[in-house]
């Protein structure tokens, strides 16, 4: 890959950036946040397993609610319940999302990923030992800021936080 690819490759990902975090700068009042890129994400390989992604992505930190990563594929957004809460979570509310659910401390440990039932869910919490239940969500590449926007005041209503 030489210089001028690898530009036009970041312009794509830095362009989605922009587009996601407009609306935040509308409504400052509301959502804190900080952008920036970072590496060390996990994604699944072809066999399911945990592989390390060693080169940056734009990240967008929404104070005290969530993490926006912008990847090679989808936009992930990560955040966290309570266990507490998490045991008493309404799931349905969460049904036509693509999620799924982890440890916090032990966070290759899946809680839910698709196919789980949310009992399984529910069950998974109620046998760990975590204090925190990570959830990551994924949405296809056209996800817009608006979107991202009213998907984050769910969050916060919901009590999500990061």
């Amino acid at each position: 890959m030489n210089r001028s690819d690898l530009n036009n490759f970041y312009k794509t990902l830095e362009d989605k950036k922009n587009e996601l975090v407009e609306p935040f700068s509308s409504s400052q009042k509301e959502f804190q946040y900080t952008i920036g890129y970072f590496n060390g994400h996990y994604s699944k390989d072809d066999n399911g397993m945990y592989t390390i992604d060693y080169f940056p992505i734009p990240v967008i930190s929404i104070k005290d609610i969530c993490d926006i990563e912008i990847g090679l594929d989808c936009i992930s957004i990560s955040t966290k319940l309570k266990r507490a809460v998490a045991r008493q979570f309404d799931y349905h509310k969460l049904s036509k999302y693509k999620f799924e659910a982890y440890g916090v401390d032990e966070y290759l440990d899946d809680f839910y990923v698709e196919g789980n039932t949310f009992q399984e869910l529910i069950y998974n919490i109620e046998k760990s030992s975590e204090k925190d239940i990570g959830f990551s969500f994924q949405f296809q590449w056209n996800f817009n800021g608006k979107q991202l926007l009213n998907f984050t005041k769910f969050l916060k209503e919901e009590g999500f936080f990061y």
